[in-house]
């Protein structure tokens, strides 16, 4: 179970990506309890609609799936090739890694 802190800074960065939106609701408080909980109110933006529709990767095409990891990891490798920055080279490796799992998953 996650802690209230973690769970709080979680929801604020999906805000801040924009997947969901604050809740407009206005809620009269009659107590702390109740207004935490009022302010912890979020609902699905436009973003995160189109987020929620797009196809898992587990019932995608295998050949598309194979094109799409390939292409990942070329760019990945060609940024990393153009700038060596640390964290360029670990993105690259990591794709690599993505790659390998999504093409050996059945």
């Amino acid at each position: 179970m996650l802690e209230a802190e973690t769970l709080t800074a979680r929801l604020e960065q999906l805000v801040r990506w924009g997947n969901p939106l604050r809740s407009t609701h206005t809620v009269t408080a009659t107590g702390i309890a109740e207004y935490q909980r009022s302010r912890s109110r979020y609902q699905l933006s436009k973003l995160g609609e189109r987020v929620q529709r797009v196809q898992s990767w587990r019932e995608a095409d295998p050949k598309v799936l194979g094109a799409f990891a390939t292409t990942v990891t070329r760019l990945w490798r060609e940024t990393a090739a153009e700038d060596s920055a640390p964290w360029k080279v670990a993105r690259a490796g990591h794709a690599a890694e993505l790659k390998a799992l999504l093409l050996v998953t059945p």
